[in-house]
């Protein structure tokens, strides 16, 4: 049962696309803590089950594998040989790199994640959440062009 809850933190964090630092830091937990959590070794507390409530994950979920992934979402996704917890494999919130899973809706999944976490702040940190995350999404898209700049002028320099 442990190595299923890590399993499941692990897929929850992927399907909100934060890194393990970015993850332990957000539920205020150590990371080699989480780490461990995830590996199996560890099952989470009270005090840390409240804080990974937070992230919008449902602890039915979390814990015993049943029902939706998401606090406050729909009917959960039919049981299929391709999207069973189960089996651990191709479920349908592992992100971008599952198979059959175009990014437009791994990014629709994680957006909706998103809006579902901001239902919960208070109005008033709601605005310098949403700040945040934009300027986050900003420099990341800066990096990226960043890095394809750069990507270009090896191949230029490569060619001349």
């Amino acid at each position: 049962m442990t190595q299923d809850i890590g399993q499941r933190l692990k897929q929850w964090r992927s399907f909100v696309g934060t890194t393990q630092a970015e993850f332990s830091r957000q539920i205020d937990v150590h990371v080699g803590v989480l780490k461990k959590y995830e590996a199996g070794q560890n099952v989470p507390g009270g005090a840390a089950l409240a804080s990974i409530a937070k992230t919008g994950v449902s602890l039915d979920w979390l814990l015993t594998g049943q029902g939706n992934m998401q606090r406050n979402a729909g009917p959960p996704p039919p049981q299929t040989s391709q999207n069973s917890p189960q089996t651990g494999q191709n479920t349908p919130f592992q992100g971008a790199q599952a198979a059959n899973q175009p990014k437009s809706a791994v990014f629709a999944r994680r957006l909706d994640a998103i809006s579902q976490l901001l239902a919960d702040i208070p109005e008033s940190e709601a605005a310098s959440v949403i700040e945040e995350f934009f300027s986050r999404a900003k420099s990341a898209s800066e990096l990226a062009a960043l890095r394809q700049a750069v990507a270009d002028l090896r191949t230029a320099q490569q060619r001349a």
